[in-house]
């Protein structure tokens, strides 16, 4: 009454009441994960009431689906906690997979007025190699010409966030080939190549110190 308040003394136990697919939660909204069809992340549904108390016991009928993209994703496991979970697998090429959910028959919503999507994003692995592509036909000693040379990860996927530098060399030896260092962007290099020194079989190497690749068909190089 304003001069005089009182508690009920003994609490009050009050419950979730039942699923509401409206309200329930698809997480992570937004994941990366190593294109390299080993990596997984986990997405989970958080069943909650109409009034978001989230439930704490399991039971309800949920499903977990790849709406779009890529990726493999396996059967739902009810963890019996109130929250639902199913495991992406990630392919060996980049790209992505949006996934869906509903909860018994209802789109899993987050509480949103449209259907609630997981997006997982597969990314290059580590730097394994570079491939090498030339312009064609006979070179000329002391003339350049482009070369193209770009960074994967083990599964041929473009390495888009190499920027290098890395070291060029040509089997005809040292003081033999410029540039002999190369910048990335985005994973490529389009240098301008001078060889100096005549030869059939000549081949380039790039090289960062920790990956090495040559340019694997031979150039022809002839005298100036």
């Amino acid at each position: 009454d304003g001069l005089v308040s009182s508690d009920s003394g003994s609490p009050i136990s009050v419950s979730p009441a039942a699923p509401d697919a409206a309200n329930a939660m698809l997480t992570p909204t937004s994941s990366s994960i190593t294109a390299d069809g080993t990596s997984t992340q986990n997405v989970t549904v958080q069943a909650e009431d109409a009034y978001g108390n989230d439930l704490t016991t399991g039971g309800a009928t949920v499903t977990i689906t790849r709406f779009s993209g890529t990726g493999t994703i396996g059967s739902v496991v009810d963890n019996g906690d109130g929250t639902y979970s199913a495991i992406v697998t990630a392919p060996t090429a980049t790209g992505s997979g949006v996934f869906v959910a509903t909860l018994n028959g209802d789109p899993v919503q987050n509480g949103t007025a449209s259907q609630a999507q997981a997006t997982v994003s597969y990314v290059p692995g580590p730097l394994d190699h570079f491939g090498f592509a030339t312009d064609s036909g006979t070179q000329t000693a002391g003339s350049p010409f482009t070369v193209t040379v770009t960074a994967y990860d083990a599964y041929g996927n473009l390495e888009t966030g190499y920027a290098g530098p890395a070291t060029l060399s040509a089997s005809t030896g040292d003081g033999t080939v410029s540039p002999v260092s190369i910048a990335f962007v985005n994973g490529v290099a389009t240098p301008d190549v001078t060889l100096t020194k005549a030869g059939d079989d000549v081949s380039l190497v790039v090289s960062d110190g920790l990956v090495s690749s040559d340019s694997g068909s031979p150039i022809s190089v002839s005298p100036a």
